[in-house]
């Protein structure tokens, strides 16, 4: 089998294929035929070095992936063979007190698949029962590998960090990128009004498929007057920044007072400077949230069963991973890049 390994970080990264054998399974893992494997900026950030701590050496990136099951281990017998799949983002054990109470994003003997542990840019990877999903007969493969991250992760940080209700009105940035485009449907979901930003006029259009209030950034306008405008001159409930700092003042301009800001991604390396008085006495909080959980990953799942969210993806074949990462940098794709084996 074939495995794509980070050959050396930088501007570009360069990557090399290696031939190796198919993995030899235990009794208590499967053999799982990748088929899908999203790239996000955690991946950029690393094959440029960025990223640099506890990550492994000759890493295999890749933390979002599905495939298809090809070999049982002796001691399970909740699986067959060619049933779908997608994996957990880490290697949760499945047994420590954070596991067993549905935190198994936090356990702390887990490692990072495309991180501190090769992830899913290989044709085979041998995983343990509790690191992956089975998922309907009927879904789509390749953008099922999106299920993990982003959509359980944008579907934590709504749901239960940031509580979004039906009616709030929520805000959310980098709408046309793989956590933003698929937050925005997440919070249509849960019955919010979604207000989007985006900067990119070629995501437009995709973006207006979910959502129907979705606004270009440009230099002369300023997000918070069209967000006080849009909800009579309160403000957001939630503001969504999957950016980070450089997004962090325009976040809080929109929000309104008791309003929540959820922090998911640092994409740069700027720093944001606070008022501290501001958010004392506007009673704003300013949240994080990273990961997901199995729960969150089989809500996701129930979401799509439903046909209230659906993936986002634009493929690229995995022999094509330097313009994959092209395109990643270039900010061009709406959804997720998706490559496929």
């Amino acid at each position: 089998m074939k495995k794509l390994v980070l050959d050396s970080v930088g501007v570009p990264p360069t990557f090399k294929f290696i031939d190796i054998d198919i993995p030899k399974i235990s009794d208590d893992e499967i053999l799982i035929k990748v088929k899908a494997v999203g790239l996000c900026y955690h991946d950029l950030l690393i094959s440029e070095g960025v990223l640099r701590r506890g990550v492994k050496d000759e890493l295999v990136l890749g933390h979002e992936f599905s495939g298809e099951v090809v070999e049982i281990g002796e001691s399970i017998s909740d699986l067959e063979i060619n049933d779908k799949v997608v994996c957990t983002l880490t290697s949760s054990c499945g047994n420590c007190i954070l596991c067993a109470t549905g935190q198994e994003y936090n356990c702390q003997n887990a490692e990072g698949f495309g991180h501190g542990r090769d992830g899913g840019l290989s044709e085979y990877i041998a995983l343990k029962r509790n690191n992956i999903v089975r998922l309907p007969n009927s879904f789509d493969i390749i953008g099922s590998s999106l299920i993990a991250c982003p959509m359980a992760v944008s579907l934590k940080a709504l749901k239960d960090v940031s509580s979004v209700e039906k009616g709030e009105d929520v805000v959310i940035f980098g709408a046309g990128g793989g956590l933003g485009i698929h937050a925005a449907q997440i919070a249509n979901a849960l019955g919010a009004n979604v207000i989007a930003f985006t900067s990119s006029s070629e995501k437009f259009e995709k973006i207006n498929e979910f959502v129907e209030q979705i606004f270009l950034l440009e230099d002369y306008l300023e997000p918070s007057e069209i967000v006080f405008s849009l909800t009579e001159n309160k403000g957001a409930d939630v503001v969504f920044n999957p950016i980070g700092a450089s997004f962090f003042e325009n976040s809080l301009n929109c929000i309104s007072n008791k309003g929540r800001m959820i922090l998911l991604g640092q994409i740069d390396s700027s720093l944001a400077s606070i008022n501290v008085a501001e958010i004392l006495f506007r009673e704003i909080s300013i949240l994080g949230s990273v990961g997901a959980n199995v729960s969150h990953i089989n809500s996701v799942i129930n979401m799509i069963s439903k046909k209230v969210i659906n993936p986002v993806v634009d493929i690229v074949p995995v022999q094509n991973m330097p313009d994959a990462i092209t395109l990643l940098r270039s900010n061009s794709v709406a959804g997720r890049i998706v490559l496929t084996f």
